[in-house]
């Protein structure tokens, strides 16, 4: 057991004895039943502390299987059901990123700086919607999809299905009928999709290229199909509740909402029948006020435990590997893997699949040592051995605990191999500065700055090679600086 896994298991018992001391303090304050004035009813007491940690264990799994819908949930209502957020565009329709992301950029966690982003919500409750790509003549670009549990359900884009022109049907659940000829059919788990696309722009002076094809990414619902001008696209939106974590239990109430909406396979029944027990699941209604005192006692308590558990998977993801944390395989089709799942929902909320994009994650350098701004560290990639890619690769830095880009004087959030102006050493090696403070000139070209404090790095590397898949390339260790 880990120093993390043990340190919750502990607090957990800390907090279980706690919160059954105050169940007793809360029982000793309820008129006893059938004895003499001011004795505690044991018998009452036994099943306020048995159902109370009944939902206490039940609550700590659907907090595990249920955070990546409520960020799913959290995230749709601020991009396609909330009308006066800054992020708003309707559902079934792109919003294009025109500019290359920087610090300002919130919309999701761990955002890259090597695309512009396309991204939409569909609602494939009504009817399919047909995905329109322009032919982009051999440039990098990809149409991930996710489904409501943020699974990867299909790929459109130069990996899969080639840059030429093409028509996509996605479909939802249960959609039998024919569609047109010459319409590839992708059939989606959940009724609402979150496509993520991005498109490689290579610096400012590429922009208005990657523009032009952007403005060919078209979503038209079926029966729009063959119109033009706004009534090509559909602009319905359904009634969904607004996303709201104002109270301590709204977390469950969203996740209720999520499930409702986009209910999970036939092979997860099980989970749904455990989750009825707390008011959770596709046929139920989970309303804050009317839970009985110890189910709510119990809820809480599992939501600051589940809270630790995610968080410690969040630190510690996948196999390390000179203090690389190389993510599972099934990263992005997580199965059963559902703390996996919630820690990359929280992490990286929109994770591409290894065969898509791979992404070693760093927050220690090569000794365990946390990466903090304080000091200075080098990577360094011997001849021949940077990472073996069919697309390309970057290095990215990140700010904790926001998980999002560093501010820094020369406007640098990414270095790879596209990077213009990187300098090689004498042996063909090459080291990337990671620190707070600007380097020598002549090393400046290599500087990815850190801001003060603490940070972690992610090196993407797309349409990645067979020795990163199967683990034969190791991406080496950051080290500090002398």
């Amino acid at each position: 057991m880990t120093t993390a896994a043990r340190r919750i298991e502990t607090d957990g018992l800390c907090r279980l004895i706690a919160t059954l001391l105050a169940a007793s303090l809360v029982a000793a304050a309820i008129p006893a039943t059938g004895q003499e004035s001011g004795k505690i009813d044991e018998k009452y007491l036994a099943q306020f502390e048995a159902r109370e940690n009944e939902a206490f264990v039940i609550g700590v799994q659907a907090y595990i299987y249920g955070k990546p819908v409520v960020e799913m949930v959290k995230t749709r209502f601020a991009m396609a059901l909330n009308p006066e957020s800054p992020e708003y565009t309707p559902l079934n329709h792109f919003r294009h990123f025109r500019r290359l992301i920087g610090p300002d950029f919130t919309a999701v966690v761990t955002p890259n700086n090597d695309t512009l982003y396309s991204i939409a919500w569909l609602d494939l409750t009504r009817e399919p919607v047909i995905l329109h790509v322009p032919d982009t003549a051999g440039r990098y670009y990809t149409m991930q999809m996710m489904d409501f549990y943020t699974n990867n359900f299909a790929y459109v884009g130069k990996r899969v299905t080639g840059t030429a022109e093409g028509d996509f049907a996605i479909v939802g659940p249960g959609f039998r009928k024919d569609l047109p000829s010459g319409m590839h059919k992708i059939e989606a788990p959940t009724p609402y999709v979150w496509i993520i696309g991005r498109t490689l722009v290579n610096g400012e002076k590429d922009l208005p290229a990657v523009h032009a094809i952007q403005d060919q990414y078209v979503l038209t619902p079926l029966s729009r199909r063959g119109k033009t001008g706004a009534a090509a696209r559909d602009a319905f939106t359904p009634k969904l509740p607004r996303y709201d974590d104002s109270r301590p239990l709204a977390f469950f109430r969203m996740m209720n909402a999520g499930i409702r909406q986009n209910p999970p396979p036939s092979n997860e029944a099980v989970w749904m029948h455990l989750f009825d027990r707390i008011n959770v699941g596709p046929s139920q209604e989970f309303v804050i006020d009317q839970l009985d005192l110890a189910t709510a006692s119990g809820l809480r308590r599992a939501i600051t435990v589940g809270q630790q558990i995610v968080m410690a998977k969040s630190a510690d993801l996948g196999t390390k590997v000179n203090g690389w944390d190389m993510l599972p395989p099934n990263t992005g089709n997580y199965g059963q893997a559902y703390t996996l799942r919630a820690a990359i929902a929280q992490k990286g909320l929109g994770a591409n699949s290894p065969e898509e994009a791979y992404y070693p994650m760093a927050n220690i350098d090569g000794q365990g040592r946390s990466l903090d701004g304080t000091n200075r560290y080098v990577l360094r990639f011997e001849k021949g051995r940077q990472p073996p890619v069919d697309a390309f690769w970057s290095l990215t830095l990140y700010r904790l605990p926001e998980y999002s880009l560093v501010a820094n004087p020369i406007d640098r959030y990414s270095i790879g191999d596209r990077t213009k102006g990187l300098q090689f050493g004498r042996d063909g090696s090459l080291e990337i500065y990671l620190q707070h403070e600007a380097t020598d000139k002549d090393r400046q070209s290599n500087w990815l700055p850190a801001p003060k404090g603490p940070f972690y790095v992610v090196l993407r590397m797309y349409m990645p090679k067979e020795q990163v898949l199967d683990g034969t390339y190791k991406v080496p260790p950051i080290k500090r600086a002398r």
